[in-house]
């Protein structure tokens, strides 16, 4: 099984991210999504440019999950509603309601939109 590990936003996530990937590693294979504003100084993910890499990276792949966290979780979803990601299941772990009403996600029924 190949899972794709989107983390939370801030950098503490990186961290965390890293723990469960070398958890699931046992029985799994699979990438992290780095985020670049982790590294250049900026405060938040940049959804386009992660939603890009995240198709890139599965565009050849058939048969992925992804286990998301907070904004990994939106970002998933976002990738999912706009069919630029198809994985074969998904966790979340947090999601931010909120946040995904201000970045434009619909406000239906999210399992309805990702289902259709």
């Amino acid at each position: 099984m190949n899972i794709i590990y989107l983390a939370g936003n801030s950098l503490n996530n990186k961290t965390w991210i890293e723990k469960v990937k070398s958890e699931f590693d046992i029985f799994s294979t699979g990438t992290i999504l780095n985020y670049d504003h982790w590294t250049n100084g900026k405060k938040f993910i940049d959804f386009g440019a992660k939603s890009k890499k995240l198709a890139e990276l599965v565009k050849t792949q058939n048969n992925y999950y992804i286990f998301a966290k907070s904004v990994g979780a939106i970002l998933a979803l976002k990738t999912i509603y706009e069919k630029a990601t198809n994985p074969q299941k998904i966790i979340l772990c947090g999601h931010p309601y909120l946040l995904a009403k201000e970045v434009g996600l619909p406000k239906k029924n999210y399992r309805q939109q990702i289902t259709n």
